[in-house]
């Protein structure tokens, strides 16, 4: 991923909430909160590894051993690339925060004479001390940028006063959202940052701003087609990927070349194959399409995102609007998309990939779908 042109991956983002508890093998911060203490002690005041050596109480000393080295290699690697010392430090800061921030658990504080209500710790206060360090704020800066929201309120139109400031509690869905927020942010500047430093370590000398027209080599990361008991976001975004990945080798393998082979008059037996241009289409729109320019459904990606800017909007808002555009008598039906009375009550859908049928499970896909940056994060 960390190539030349590389984008944002929002797979990872999305795994970054749920890495705690499912995914801690594949994660540097894990790693670099463990053994040996030098890679877990950060100028900011040494971590009790008792309450944070995941990896020890996990996995024992022989992962804690494995994972020193991988550590190591990790560190080497991005000294290679031109990371000095500080930026090293840096990047495992960032790792480490994340994954303190995903202990952290709320609970509803009981508003009273001492509290104005709203959220509490349940779970995890030591990492929010941990986190609080590792970002060089307080703990209390830190607990009220994820459990507080400030907003302003003008004087008026034709009014002279400044805008006021107020500050809202948040209840603990909300400041769960607002941790989550913060971590994808984390995330995504780290990732920006890594994926220009390594440009400017594979292209030294060179203006960056050129490299468009220059060689370059690309590397390939199929993920695979993937068809679960229960399919959500991840499934639908990783299957796209797929589908993008068949329509380049319908388009590039068996279409031009055999109108190459077509036109020096070259004999062979003619390869027949079905287009999955419709159903690129039915999760981008005609305007991602070879139709583009063709006014026709907005597209599963599309309507997804137009569902995330409406405050309520619900899983059920979102399976009626693509029941109506796609599966209704009176919609543009495709062949690709399939829900049925039982589907639509449980707000589910079946897409009709080259590989085969997929249902999905549009319960969680509005929320996977937001990634916003708080003000008070900034």
């Amino acid at each position: 991923q960390l190539l030349l042109g590389a984008n944002q991956d929002m797979l990872d983002r999305l795994h970054l909430l749920d890495a705690v508890e499912k995914n801690s093998g594949g994660h540097v911060g894990y790693v670099s909160i463990g053994d040996p203490p030098t890679y877990y002690s950060f100028g900011g005041g040494s971590h009790d590894r008792s309450s944070i050596n995941v990896q020890k109480q996990q996995n024992g000393s022989a992962m804690d051993a494995r994972a020193a080295a991988d550590l190591g290699m990790t560190i080497k690697a991005m000294q290679i690339i031109g990371l000095s010392e500080d930026d090293v430090e840096g990047v495992l800061r960032i790792v480490a925060t994340i994954l303190h921030l995903g202990f952290i658990k709320f609970e509803e504080d009981i508003k009273d004479s001492r509290t104005d209500g709203g959220s509490k710790i349940s779970h995890g206060t030591e990492h929010l001390l941990h986190a609080a360090c590792l970002l060089g704020v307080s703990e209390e800066q830190l607990f009220s940028a994820l459990t507080k929201r400030r907003f302003s309120v003008s004087g008026g139109v034709g009014r002279r006063e400044a805008a006021e400031m107020f500050t809202k509690p948040l209840d603990p869905q909300a400041s769960t959202e607002s941790r989550d927020a913060l971590s994808k942010v984390l995330y995504s500047r780290l990732f920006d940052t890594l994926v220009a430093l390594v440009n400017k370590s594979l292209h030294r000398g060179q203006n960056i701003a050129s490299l468009g027209t220059s060689r370059t080599i690309s590397i390939l990361d199929i993920y695979g087609f993937e068809c679960f008991a229960v399919n959500d976001f991840e499934q639908l975004c990783i299957n796209l990927a797929n589908e993008r990945l068949q329509g380049h080798f319908n388009a590039t393998v068996l279409k031009r070349e055999q109108e190459v082979y077509l036109s020096e008059g070259i004999t062979w037996s003619y390869i027949d194959w079905i287009s999955n241009d419709d159903v690129l289409e039915l999760i981008e729109g005609s305007a991602g399409g070879p139709t583009r320019g063709v006014r026709g459904p907005a597209g599963l990606f599309p309507m997804l995102d137009e569902h995330c800017r409406l405050p309520q909007a619900t899983a059920k808002d979102f399976g009626e609007a693509l029941y109506k555009t796609y599966s209704a008598a009176t919609s543009s039906r495709s062949s690709r998309f399939e829900m049925t009375n039982k589907l639509r009550s449980t707000s589910s859908f079946v897409i009709h990939h080259y590989a085969g049928g997929v249902k999905y499970d549009s319960e969680h896909m509005l929320e996977k779908n937001k990634d916003y940056v708080v003000a008070d994060h900034e």
